[in-house]
């Protein structure tokens, strides 16, 4: 049980820490998971104690050579309403209705942390990068 919080403690301290990268080509791959309060749904029924656990990250995929992403967990692309581009406060820099818009945003960005907001009809997933 020690490991299983150990590993846990680990996975959730990785998924919120930006990744860095260098912007201007190759592919990266950003953890993003649901706002703080839109997972609360999910729940660990076994044995007699109930207790919420965190949903497996969806890992973003960001290819900046063909200026295309890829999700995992069955998330098609052409799903997302809204990518937005955020400071660390939050506060929105861009919003596009486009993948290749946003990746080419993306790839121009002065080196600085941002936050990754992207919507879909039913829920949305955010992730932090730090371009360098």
């Amino acid at each position: 049980m020690t490991r299983i919080l150990i590993l846990l403690a680990m996975f959730l301290t990785l998924a919120t820490q930006p990744i860095d990268i260098l912007a201007a080509s190759g592919t990266i791959t950003v953890p993003l998971t649901p706002p703080a309060g839109e997972s609360d749904t999910n729940h660990d029924n076994r044995g007699e104690y109930r207790r919420r656990t965190p949903p497996p990250p969806v890992m973003l995929t960001v290819d900046f050579d063909t200026k295309l992403i890829t999700l995992t967990n069955g998330i098609d692309p052409a799903e997302i309403t809204a990518y937005e581009i955020r400071d660390t406060a939050g506060q929105t820099l861009y919003v596009f209705s486009d993948d290749t818009s946003f990746v080419t945003t993306l790839s121009t960005l002065p080196p600085e942390e941002y936050q990754i907001l992207l919507t879909l009809p039913s829920s949305s997933l955010i992730g932090y990068i730090h371009l360098i």
